[in-house]
C-alpha cells in the first residue's frame, strides 16, 4: 500500500489568502492551490506532473519553475505568481502519535509548523508580516479518510495560534488541539485523554447556511470553546477522493474563548482561518 504524502502552506491577511498543496499521490506528483482575493475572486488550480519533472526531499520541492522550501515559495505556475520569503519558528505540533496512523492507515499523520512571512507576494497580493502555517501529512487509505481542520494564526497578537483537527475512527470523531497563547504552548494530542477532554459539537455540518466546525476542550490548565464557520458559498471544492470531498474555506471566521486559571479571554478573528472538511 503506497503512502500519499502532502506538504502545504497557508496564510491569510484577512483580505487575501492562499493554500498551496504539494502531493505525491500513488506515486504521481501533483501541485494544487486555492486562492481567495479581496475582490471576491476565489479559484483552485491543479496539475499533475511526471515523476521525472519533479525533485523533492522532506524540506525542498522543485517543480519546473516552482520552488517550495521551509524558507520560500518562488516561481510562476499557470496564472499563479509566487514570491514569498518566510521564517519558521521552533514551534510545531503533531496532531496524533505515529502509532495511531500505523494502526489506522486512513488517519493522517499530520505535523504543523508555524512562522511568519517576512516579505513577499502571492498573485501580486502583499503578504508581508503575515503568519504562515507550514504542514506535512501522510495517509495511506486516502479515499477512506474523513477529517476536519481549523487553523488560525494571529487571533490575538502576531504569535497566537489555534489549531484543532479531527479524524473519524470507528464512526466517532477523534480530535487533537494546539494552542500558543501568551507565550505558552498547549499540545493536546494524547488520544486517550482527548477522548474525554475534547468534545466536538459540529464537524462540517450546515448550520444556518454556514458550515461549522465547533467544540470544547477541557483540561485542568486550559479550557477552550471554539467555533470555526464560513458561508457555504465560500467553501471551494478542493478535491474529490473516492466518495469523499475536500471542501476548503480560506477566509473562515473563528469565535474562541480561552479560560486559563480564573481569566477568560474571548476573540472573534474574521476571515483569518483555514477551514477544511473532508467527508
Amino acid at each position: 500500500m503506497k503512502t500519499n504524502k502532502f506538504w502545504y502552506i497557508f496564510a491569510s491577511t484577512g483580505k487575501n489568502a492562499f493554500l498551496i498543496d504539494w502531493i505525491v499521490k500513488e506515486g504521481t506528483p501533483i501541485l494544487r492551490a486555492a486562492f481567495a482575493h479581496d475582490d471576491g475572486k476565489r479559484f483552485v488550480r491543479k496539475e499533475e506532473f511526471k515523476p521525472t519533472e519533479v525533485t523533492y526531499t522532506e524540506d525542498e520541492i522543485l517543480i519546473n519553475t516552482v520552488k517550495l522550501t521551509k524558507y520560500e515559495a518562488q516561481g510562476i505556475w499557470k496564472d499563479v505568481a509566487l514570491d514569498l520569503h518566510f521564517q519558521l519558528t521552533k514551534r510545531h505540533f503533531e496532531v496524533s502519535p505515529l502509532w495511531i496512523h500505523t494502526l489506522r492507515p486512513q488517519i493522517p499523520f499530520f505535523t504543523s509548523r508555524y512562522g511568519f512571512i517576512d516579505r513577499g507576494t502571492c498573485n501580486h497580493k502583499d503578504f508581508s508580516n503575515t503568519p504562515i502555517a507550514w504542514a506535512t501529512y501522510e495517509a495511506k487509505k486516502l479515499s477512506e479518510s474523513q477529517w476536519t481542520l481549523i487553523s488560525c494564526s494571529g487571533f490575538d497578537d502576531k504569535e497566537s495560534i489555534f489549531e484543532v483537527a479531527s479524524s473519524k475512527i470507528f464512526g466517532q470523531w477523534a480530535s487533537s488541539a494546539y494552542l500558543f497563547f501568551k507565550g505558552k504552548e498547549y499540545k493536546l494530542n494524547n488520544p486517550f485523554s482527548n477522548f474525554f477532554n475534547i468534545k466536538m459539537k459540529h464537524c462540517g455540518e450546515a448550520v444556518n447556511n454556514t458550515l461549522e466546525i465547533s467544540g470544547r476542550v477541557r483540561y485542568p490548565d486550559v479550557e477552550i470553546i471554539f467555533k470555526g464557520s464560513g458561508d457555504e458559498k465560500l467553501f471551494l471544492l478542493f478535491e474529490q477522493e473516492g466518495n469523499t470531498q475536500i471542501k476548503t474555506c480560506l477566509l473562515g471566521d473563528l469565535d474562541i474563548s480561552i479560560k486559563i486559571k480564573d481569566e477568560t479571554y474571548t476573540f472573534e478573528p474574521r476571515r483569518k482561518s483555514l477551514l477544511e472538511i473532508k467527508k
